[in-house]
Parts: C-alpha cells; structure tokens; sequence
C-alpha cells in the first residue's frame, strides 16, 4: 500500500474511532437519564409505599378502637341486662 492509501485508511479509521466515542457518550448521557428516572420512581414507590403503610395503621388503629367501644357498649348492655333481670 502506498503512502496516500495508509493516510486514508488512518483517517477513516480515526473518523470511525470518533463516531463511535460520539456514539458512546450518548449513550452513556442516555443511561445516565434512565438510571435517574429510576432512581426517581423508586423513591416515589417507596414513598407510596410508606404513605399506604401509614393508612392502613391508621384505619386498623381506628377499627380496633371502634371493636373496644363495641365491646364496652355489650359488656355495659349485658350488665344492665344483668341487674334488670335481678330487679324483676
């Protein structure tokens, strides 16, 4: 090969080895946005998650004081009850 050919050669191959570094800085710029979404959904999820916990003992907390109060007002009606029948 000649002297011309070996410079052509040289410069492809220079302008290929660019492109590809274009194309990996891209990518990588590409990678990094998705890897944020990610990161950015993950905390959202994990919030959601968190934010449904708390709910979920909040209402359990509310029924259970609510199953109390029921019991309370049986055990009250089954005491008047009680004394209503010693009385009679």
């Amino acid at each position: 090969m000649n002297s011309a050919a070996l410079d052509d050669v040289n410069k492809r191959m220079c302008a290929l080895v660019s492109f590809c570094s274009d194309i990996d800085k891209k990518l990588e710029a590409q990678n990094k946005d998705v890897n944020d979404q990610i990161a950015s959904l993950k905390t959202h999820i994990n919030n959601q998650i968190a934010s449904l916990k708390t709910d979920a003992i909040d209402y359990l907390d509310s029924a259970q004081q609510k199953n109390d109060n029921n019991f309370q007002k049986i055990l009250q009606l089954l005491q008047n009850n009680g004394n209503n029948s010693e009385s009679a």
